[in-house]
């Protein structure tokens, strides 16, 4: 028996015929999951990459979207059944800035900051009835207001935060609860930025236990962020970048005596200045539609490929059932 076409016969065509429906399947089945199934799947767990740069030009893009510095320290409470006052009136928070010219063993006096209560339309995913939330926000330097800064880099010019936290109002009748030790901490997100949701989100925090007078020393991390994020979805990358603090070291202060009130902790922040280069944390797509119609590119020339050693025929060829030019007059 023959086909429909001069020279092939019936089991070859049926046969074309037949892998080229499955090849037909097999790429419609891997367009739909590489294009819509991996790129939407992807969407709430964006990854990132760390790579290293030697500085940061302020004339580019980049350069300008870190430029203005705005620091600013979160805080977090778990809040306490019985608690007799809120977080704003039982932390107080001072900066203190280096002076011009100076060693930097030479601070200016501390200068308070305002420690106010951050509202519910912001850190919305944070419940209110389980969470006190408010935030230090301090001056901007006095090396800085006058138009003069010790370095062309404006972060270099860190406050060099001193929090005070009375914990006595907070902890609520049953008073410290040993079974849940990070309850009773008090949660200190380091921001580089007025973005207290970037803040929220981007930096890891550092946990104050009653009694305890400690200090941490933070890097500088360069953070890209997709923006707008939806767009990375179709394989367009466009970034925001803005800087967000790495703490790196946590230790007893040694500038303080130990505490002698349970009830009362500090926390210094201190800036590492002599830094060897950037670290960059980049946000970027691993799947998006773009990605996938590569990807199902690849799959079909591979398919067309199997296709012609097998049978003499394109996948294109073999959905038409019709003979390659090498098979042309041939057959059976």
């Amino acid at each position: 028996m023959r086909s429909g076409c001069r020279g092939e016969s019936k089991w070859l065509a049926r046969l074309r015929g037949l892998i080229a429906l499955i090849a037909v399947c097999a790429l419609v089945a891997f367009g739909l999951f590489q294009t819509i199934v991996t790129p939407i799947a992807e969407l709430g767990k964006i990854p990132h990459r760390a790579y290293r740069i030697a500085g940061i030009d302020y004339n580019t893009a980049m350069g300008r979207d870190v430029r203005d510095v705005q620091y600013s320290v979160l805080l977090l409470w778990s809040r306490h059944p019985g608690a007799t006052t809120n977080l704003t009136s039982a932390v107080a928070a001072t900066a203190r800035w280096r002076q011009q010219g100076s060693g930097p063993a030479q601070l200016q006096q501390p200068v308070p900051c305002r420690v106010q209560r951050v509202g519910a339309s912001l850190l919305t995913s944070l419940d209110r009835r389980t969470w006190d939330v408010a935030a230090a926000l301090c001056p901007r330097s006095p090396n800085q207001q006058d138009g003069n800064s010790l370095n062309d880099d404006p972060w270099w010019d860190f406050p060099n935060f001193d929090l005070g936290i009375n914990y006595t109002g907070l902890l609520g009748s049953a008073g410290a609860v040993s079974s849940d030790r990070v309850s009773d901490t008090l949660r200190v997100y380091l921001g580089l930025t007025n973005d207290l949701e970037r803040v929220y989100v981007n930096t890891e925090p550092v946990s104050l236990f009653p009694g305890t007078n400690m200090l941490s020393v933070a890097n500088i991390v360069l953070f890209q962020g997709l923006d707008p994020m939806q767009l990375g979805t179709f394989g367009f990358e466009s970034y925001e970048n803005y800087l967000v603090a790495s703490v790196v070291q946590t230790i007893p202060n040694p500038y303080i005596a130990p505490a002698s009130n349970p009830n009362v902790a500090t926390l210094g922040f201190a800036l590492q200045t002599a830094q060897g280069g950037w670290t960059v944390l980049q946000d970027y797509r691993s799947k998006s539609v773009l990605s996938g119609l590569s990807a199902l590119g690849g799959l079909g020339s591979l398919l067309s490929t199997i296709l012609a050693v097998l049978l003499g025929t394109s996948l294109v060829q073999a959905i038409l059932r019709a003979f390659s030019f090498l098979r042309m007059g041939g057959g059976s």
